[in-house]
């Protein structure tokens, strides 16, 4: 397939979100080794624990991550072990890492029912890890959105393609408050 210059960029910059670089070690291609780039900011849970993001850090970087697996599930790969460890920061850039649990995707496999769903882990990166109760200061839409991510049944969650473009047109406001005095 020919790209465009555009496209070609897109693509690149889309790929930087994998941290995984292929080498060979051969003339043949018989001999390959995979290797993770370095992250100066750690782990995402790492990263998480010494800062404090505003909430368009947050989106940011779920978009960043919901492209990653998007491009990954493009070229018929799925992470199948995707989580705040796996997930490495370089100056602000998602980095997914760590392929060992991945599988190549046939055409009658959906992407939608890998054991991950970016929202869902975006929700550790947007406060504190909670799954349940949502965390003040909230929006109400990405409360909503992260909610439908948790379907039970995987063809039902959204697709990464229609939560950046719900996360595209997001309102902060209003937010989710807690008035109870726990």
């Amino acid at each position: 397939m020919v790209l465009s210059t555009a496209q070609s960029s897109i693509q690149d910059s889309i790929q930087k979100s994998v941290a995984l670089k292929e080498i060979n070690l051969d003339n043949d291609d018989k001999i390959k080794m995979f290797l993770n780039e370095y992250a100066e900011g750690g782990t995402l849970q790492q990263y998480l624990k010494i800062n404090r993001l505003s909430w368009s850090e947050n989106i940011n970087l779920c978009v960043q991550l919901i492209k990653g697996v998007a491009y990954l599930h493009n070229i018929m790969l799925a992470h199948l072990d995707l989580h705040s460890k796996n997930i490495l920061i370089h100056y602000g850039n998602i980095k997914i890492a760590d392929f060992g649990s991945s599988k190549i995707l046939n055409n009658k496999m959906s992407t939608n029912n890998e054991a991950f769903d970016p929202v869902t882990l975006r929700l550790e990166i947007s406060k504190d890890g909670l799954r349940e109760k949502p965390v003040n200061g909230t929006p109400l839409q990405y409360i909503k959105l992260y909610s439908e991510c948790w379907h039970e049944t995987p063809s039902k969650r959204p697709t990464a393609k229609n939560i950046l473009k719900k996360l595209e047109f997001l309102e902060y406001n209003p937010v989710f408050l807690n008035v109870s005095p726990n």
